[in-house]
């Protein structure tokens, strides 16, 4: 049975731990030379190929009017912006560039720094901190309503593009680069590390910063670059003396973005993907592979419901089941949505199997016909194979996220499964990751969505209105309410500590003070006995400089301890949505007049995960206004 591995190798030397997967492979296909000279060395015999990604280059273009543009955002329009588009994360090395940008600033005081990123990414340094100590704080820009499992749309994307004169990634380590090939296409000179696949996008249209040293990372002990910040500094200074430089690299990177599109990328993919689904044997055959002997069963009947004509009105499309979390727009996201895209345009069928699509993700390329909801993170994946049985396509594309919801043994076991009944099975992560606590934790028992579609297909599902809220656009707005009637006031319940989520509430309510600027939190805070003193210097030393630092002092208000029933009727009944960071009432007043109260009065409530405290504390609650 054909299995085509997907590599974006973004180090050396290839993990030993990795191996045995690489040996069940009969074509590895790397997303550049780089990664295919490190599969290479393994000395394993496997088939291989190199299919790099894309990029649409009519919509990332350049920027006609970059005065303006500026002027719009209130920067300067004679200022030198130096940009970053990076994930805050180890890899993307954002502290170093931190570092460099503020040794240059010292001798070029018109230049500015712009982070397309999360700065409070839970993955990453706390930037804001960094930035501040560096000094740089005032010269800083950060793109708003950043984080892991939100983006801003390409076209914006675009625009902050246009923003640069020139982009920085001083990365550890690519397995191709994204915003690299996206800034050449905008015509935006690059500076980046020179390692790995990011040499050969780079060289000769840019200029390369030297490796300083190589260093071992992670649980494989794969060997990735660190940056030499003197070159880099110098290559800044390089650039910001040349503008004719600057100028010439743009052109030689949009020529080059120019040959990498989207419509290259899948025409080779459905090359490769025809070939390998054509090559098979009778069951009674065996081939020799990597010193392995595989069986080649045959393709699985196809069902008639496949498009009858492709495009050109030539060979039939395939069916491809594409199995994802779709959580998040990292670069592999990116990839397949673009590739989807053209996979669609090309008259292939091609279905989403997953726990949700949200939009701004792959949303847009799945008709709700074609997507089936057939897992349940933390749960059983059993039904993922079950799925791709009754739909019998001749592809199976796995993305790289939905691994991280599986533990090992769970991920090789669906996996197996999904081989036996598919002819092609295309990974985009050719490795079990370890479970992310995050990932696994159980589904709350009020579910929040802000799509009015995915709302009605939550009814579909079994969901009731008494366990299910829509809040469009992220703004707090009570179900049975008329706009011009909410008071738009949150409020949050939990005990007070650390992983509750005050971070992401914060983020909350900057989204809805940008449609209702009259909008605030109120925080109460439970109290647990004989920790409450802790509690106390948690909250003002880790919370109360959230709050500060994203500027909400006005917006915010405090309530520590825990509240007598006729306060807590009160103190909700004043709210438009109340927010449960922990279920940390017992059973018996989860049921109590005051909650039902305050829950109606609260619509809708989004909770997190059921953990539940026998306590009734006596405490006065402490207030505080910040």
């Amino acid at each position: 049975m054909p299995y085509v591995g997907y590599l974006p190798v973004d180090g050396h030397p290839f993990s030993r731990k990795w191996y045995p997967l690489l040996q069940s492979m009969c074509v590895a296909v790397a997303t550049s030379d780089y990664g295919h000279a490190v599969v290479a060395d393994t000395g394993i015999e496997v088939a291989s190929a190199v299919i790099p990604h894309g990029v649409d280059s009519a919509l990332f273009a350049p920027v006609a009017e970059r005065t303006r543009l500026r002027d719009e955002h209130r920067l300067p329009a004679d200022g030198f912006i130096v940009g970053c588009v990076a994930r805050n994360q180890p890899r993307k090395q954002l502290p170093l560039l931190v570092r460099a940008f503020a040794e240059f600033h010292q001798r070029r005081t018109n230049a500015l720094l712009y982070l397309h990123t999360d700065p409070n990414d839970a993955w990453g340094c706390d930037l804001l901190d960094l930035i501040r100590r560096a000094s740089i704080d005032d010269v800083t820009v950060i793109t708003k309503r950043t984080s892991p499992v939100s983006a801003v749309s390409d076209d914006v994307l675009r625009l902050i593009y246009g923003l640069f004169d020139v982009l920085v990634l001083p990365t550890m380590g690519e397995g191709f680069g994204l915003p690299i090939l996206e800034a050449m296409a905008c015509a935006v000179p690059v500076v980046a590390t020179d390692c790995t696949a990011v040499t050969e996008l780079v060289k000769g249209r840019g200029e390369l910063a030297r490796v300083k040293e190589w260093i071992t990372v992670g649980p494989f002990n794969v060997g990735q670059a660190i940056v030499d910040s003197d070159h880099l500094v110098e290559l800044l200074e390089k650039l910001y003396r040349d503008p004719d430089l600057r100028a010439e690299y743009g052109r030689r990177g949009r020529e080059f973005a120019e040959t990498m599109t989207w419509d290259r990328c899948a025409e080779q993919w459905t090359r490769l993907l025809e070939e390998v689904a054509a090559d098979t044997d009778s069951p009674s055959s065996t081939r020799r592979r990597a010193g392995v002997d595989v069986d080649l069963w045959p393709s699985p009947p196809v069902l008639s419901r496949r498009p009858s004509e492709g495009p050109d009105g030539g060979s039939s499309g395939m069916r491809i089941a594409v199995v994802s979390t779709f959580d998040y727009p990292c670069g592999i996201g990116v990839y397949s949505e673009s590739l989807v895209e053209q996979w669609r345009k090309l008259g292939h069928e091609v279905w989403c199997l997953g726990e949700r699509v949200p939009p701004g993700d792959l949303r847009g390329e799945f008709p709700a016909e074609q997507t089936v909801r057939c897992w349940k993170r933390g749960g059983s994946f059993a039904d993922v194979a079950r799925a791709v049985r009754r739909l019998q396509p001749d592809v199976a594309n796995l993305q790289h996220e939905w691994s991280f919801c599986c533990d090992a043994g769970e991920w090789d076991a669906v996996l197996r499964q999904i081989q036996a009944v598919c002819p092609v099975v295309v990974t985009q992560h050719t490795f079990p990751k370890e479970p992310d606590p995050v990932t696994r934790n159980r589904r709350p028992n009020v579910l929040v969505l802000t799509s009015p579609s995915a709302f009605e297909a939550a009814l579909r599902e079994g969901w009731t209105t008494d366990n299910l809220a829509f809040i469009p656009h992220a703004t707090a707005r009570p179900l049975s309410a008329l706009p011009d009637e909410v008071r738009h006031r949150v409020v949050t319940w939990g005990i007070l500590g650390q992983g509750k989520g005050y971070g992401e509430c914060l983020e909350a309510l900057k989204l809805l003070l940008a449609e209702f600027p009259d909008a605030t939190l109120t925080i109460h805070a439970a109290l647990v006995p004989g920790a409450w003193s802790e509690q106390v210097q948690f909250f003002e030393s880790e919370v109360m400089p959230g709050v500060w630092r994203r500027g909400l002092d006005t917006k915010v208000r405090a309530v520590l301890g825990w509240p007598s029933d006729g306060d807590l009727q009160a103190l909700v009944a004043e709210h438009s949505v109340g927010w449960l960071l922990y279920h940390h009432f017992d059973s018996a007043w989860c049921a109590s007049a005051s909650l039902q109260v305050g829950w109606s009065a609260c619509r809708p409530v989004i909770t997190s995960w059921a953990h539940h405290f026998d306590v009734t504390p006596d405490l006065q609650p402490l207030v505080y206004h910040t």
